[in-house]
């Protein structure tokens, strides 16, 4: 029996049939293709997250002491820093001196030397629209008041600084509701304004 020949004879050509599929087009693409969908088969789906671990043991107790050593183990390596920088080489081989808190300088405690508590001797009625310098204090007798330096006039309420500084005011009022007329109303926007003014200046200050 005889071979039937092909047309073609470059198909029968074993050498010609591999380079042809090895250059083919796309070959790539599709190669990466199947491999994609096979690693997802054979990932298979996704599943449920498993439950929580058991809980970890607790921490150690912070106390008040603990913490306290360590802002003091802290301070104490921000001075070496510090003096390393700041103090230059010394021919001996002996580290510089740092001092601790127990040793250091004791600053000089500053006294105040201006402090009081004052209040008003009696009520104050104040019409409406109207601006009130109020006067007349005295030294209220409850525990822990004092009055402290001669800055304060109690008659006029008036303050004198002895030497510059910040000085810090506070103010507290009393209403007395009793005083209003049974038909008169308060709306929302009525208000008591308490100002503290610099020279008795108080559209300025």
């Amino acid at each position: 029996p005889q071979l039937l020949e092909s047309p073609d004879p470059r198909i029968t050509d074993p050498r010609r049939t591999w380079i042809s599929f090895v250059h083919r087009p796309d070959d790539g693409n599709n190669s990466k293709r199947r491999c994609k969908g096979k690693d997802k088969k054979l990932r298979g789906l996704v599943g449920p997250p498993g439950p929580p671990g058991p809980q970890g043991p607790p921490g150690p107790e912070v106390t008040r002491e603990f913490l306290l050593q360590e802002f003091k183990e802290i301070l104490k390596e921000a001075m070496e820093h510090r003096a390393s920088l700041s103090i230059p080489s010394l021919p001996s081989q002996l580290p510089p001196v740092l001092l601790s808190l127990q040793e250091l300088p004791a600053q000089p405690q500053h006294r105040l030397d201006q402090a009081f508590h004052c209040q008003l001797k009696g009520q104050v009625v104040v019409d409406k629209k109207t601006l009130v310098e109020l006067q007349n204090f005295q030294s209220p007798v409850a525990k822990g008041s004092f009055l402290r330096g001669t800055g304060l006039d109690l008659a006029t309420g008036r303050f004198t600084a002895p030497v510059g500084g910040i000085y810090q005011f506070s103010a507290n009022i009393h209403i007395d509701h009793s005083e209003l007329k049974s038909k008169v109303q308060l709306r929302a926007r009525d208000n008591v304004r308490v100002l503290i003014c610099i020279e008795s200046l108080c559209h300025r200050h």
